[in-house]
């Protein structure tokens, strides 16, 4: 009769220090408790690798977060509401019940944005369609709710997926700081079964480009060096830092000229993982006030930014211990079966 998974960790944790480590750690189960379908993120592969669009971070966070409350038996896409608290939480905004005005300045500038994205016409021809990101957002000033709702032309892109689609932790990406970051992954990530990919620097300048800026033919750090510098290599490092995958990049070159750039995608095994979170992923504690101050755009007191420090280290260490017990139900399921000894993982 095959191990359960609880028996092979317990005899896991006997046996080895990590087994003890992941099965004992509280973030660990607290973390996996919570997380259920509800929390994954869920679209076309059509959508991640073929769509032109340009969100900030809280943009992104905004959609992300509209997605994954979409439920597998939903037939269209549903409203959402949030708390002001809980909508200034996931887009990382500060000063919560009172920045009425923050918060309609990223809903509006949302709202404003399109996205290119492919779709079968009823001729059954390929073509690409703009559409909204969120339509008709409105925020009830009495009982300090927001209610937003994706385009319902997004459908195609988001309901009934048999295929071609690529799922992912929403935890996995509400910790990355940088725009161009959560693009890059959520790409990567959908070619993380062929674990390489080659994309060309043109192709992926579109990826990250706004749809009136393409248009307009504007690109985005035209200069080589300065696009390698602050979209690709920024954004490698904020990814393996944070995130459950691990990426190489390589670049290839056409008459010495940068032209493509090779990735290769391959996930952390949970020593990696808990290594990562007990390094303490977090802010520096020899990190001044004025520079948290400068990343978050306003003054804050001393207490505060403590208190900030701790909720930013809780969260990404809970993200990667997370991912590490997650990983850890794998190898134990093969070690249960005696596919891998303690030292493979």
């Amino acid at each position: 009769m095959p191990k359960k998974i609880d028996e092979v960790i317990s005899e896991m944790s006997e046996n080895g220090a990590l087994g003890r480590r992941v099965a004992g750690n509280a973030h660990a189960q607290n973390y996996v408790e919570r997380t259920s379908t509800a929390n994954l993120v869920v679209k076309s592969n059509d959508l991640i690798q073929k769509a032109s669009y340009d969100l900030s971070t809280t943009e992104q966070r905004i959609v992300l977060s509209l997605i994954q409350q979409i439920k597998p038996t939903d037939q269209t896409i549903p409203p959402v509401a949030f708390t002001v608290n809980n909508f200034c939480s996931i887009c990382g905004l500060t000063n919560g019940g009172g920045n009425y005005l923050t918060i309609k300045d990223s809903i509006k500038s949302l709202a404003d944005k399109s996205v290119w994205a492919p779709f079968i016409n009823q001729k059954g021809e390929k073509s690409m369609k703009l559409m909204r990101w969120i339509e008709n957002p409105v925020i009830n000033m009495d009982t300090n709710e927001i209610y937003l709702k994706l385009d319902d032309m997004l459908q195609s892109q988001l309901l009934n997926l048999k295929d071609h689609y690529t799922k992912y932790n929403l935890h996995s990406v509400i910790v990355l700081k940088s725009q161009y970051s959560i693009r890059l992954y959520e790409i990567l990530k959908s070619y993380q079964f062929q674990k390489n990919v080659k994309i060309s620097v043109d192709e992926l300048r579109q990826h990250l480009t706004d749809a009136e800026d393409i248009k307009k033919k504007k690109v985005i750090y035209p200069v080589f060096a300065d696009f390698r510098r602050f979209v690709i290599e920024s954004s490698i490092k904020e990814i393996n830092k944070l995130t459950e995958i691990n990426v190489d990049v390589e670049y290839a070159k056409t008459s010495r000229k940068v032209t493509d750039i090779i990735f290769t995608i391959s996930s952390k095994k949970p020593k990696e993982l808990l290594e990562a979170a007990e390094k303490g992923i977090k802010k520096n504690s020899k990190q001044t006030r004025g520079e948290y101050n400068d990343m978050y755009g306003r003054r804050i007191t001393q207490e505060e930014y403590e208190n900030a420090k701790k909720v930013d280290f809780s969260r990404e260490e809970n993200m990667l211990f997370s991912d590490a017990h997650e990983s850890l139900l794998t190898y134990a399921e093969n070690y249960g079966n005696k596919q891998i000894s303690l030292d493979d993982i």
